[in-house]
């Protein structure tokens, strides 16, 4: 047997169970809310198992890219084994931005939630407030995440095509990718006239950010009095 036979059946393995678990995670995920602050922290604090389906989701996520850099492996044909070469690079970029963002939410908010929770109904502003700045933070990565994820997806369609697997294969990937890319990026949308078509967390999350950008938690000055 030789070395991409014994990559081929791994990484397929690996690109099934992750796919699944990854799908799973994310249907236990839910839709967090982030109109505001509050109803985020309301929603993290009110689920125990957050921090470890953000874990389950980048476990899954790092699976399914090792089944990626796997069959990429596998390939013979020279030309599909330099895309496929490409592809691997592109998925471990994507997977890497997918884990920062998931790390950032799995322990950011739910540390804010379980001190909200319990805080002063006078502390609670500035917790809600940091909050807002965790979903600036996430907007921020998930805003280039779907860039190499839609690319990993065209590259390995493409070297499907050289190696001569099925063709509906190859369109598939190809099809996704570029779904992926365009969905994830609202300006090239925008320049095409197109609506910006998002999920709703992800509509959600960049009102919030633009909140968190405008507002601040009212401080009272010290030492400064106007004198009439």
């Amino acid at each position: 047997m030789t070395r991409e036979q014994c990559c081929l059946r791994p990484g397929a393995t690996c690109l099934i169970v992750g796919s699944l678990c990854v799908l799973v995670v994310r249907l236990a995920h839910g839709d967090l809310p982030t109109d505001t602050g509050e109803q985020a922290l309301s929603f993290v604090a009110a689920s125990p198992l957050y921090p470890l389906i953000h874990l389950s989701d980048w476990l899954g996520v790092l699976v399914w890219t090792g089944g990626l850099v796997a069959l990429s492996a596998s390939l013979t044909d020279r030309t599909a084994w330099a895309i496929g070469r490409l592809g691997a690079v592109s998925v471990m970029l994507g997977a890497a931005m997918h884990i920062t963002e998931f790390s950032i939410d799995g322990y950011a908010l739910p540390t804010l939630a379980n001190t909200w929770a319990t805080a002063a109904p006078a502390d609670r502003a500035s917790l809600e407030y940091g909050a807002r700045l965790v979903l600036v933070a996430i907007v921020g990565v998930v805003e280039r995440a779907g860039h190499p994820m839609g690319t990993t997806l065209i590259l390995f369609g493409l070297a499907a095509r050289s190696e001569r697997y099925d063709s509906a294969l190859c369109r598939t990937g190809v099809i996704f990718g570029a779904g992926i890319s365009a969905r994830r990026d609202p300006a090239r949308q925008a320049a095409r006239g197109l609506p910006r078509r998002h999920p709703v967390w992800w509509r959600r999350a960049r009102v919030a950010a633009l909140d968190a950008c405008r507002r601040r938690p009212h401080v009272a000055p010290r030492g400064r009095h106007r004198t009439s």
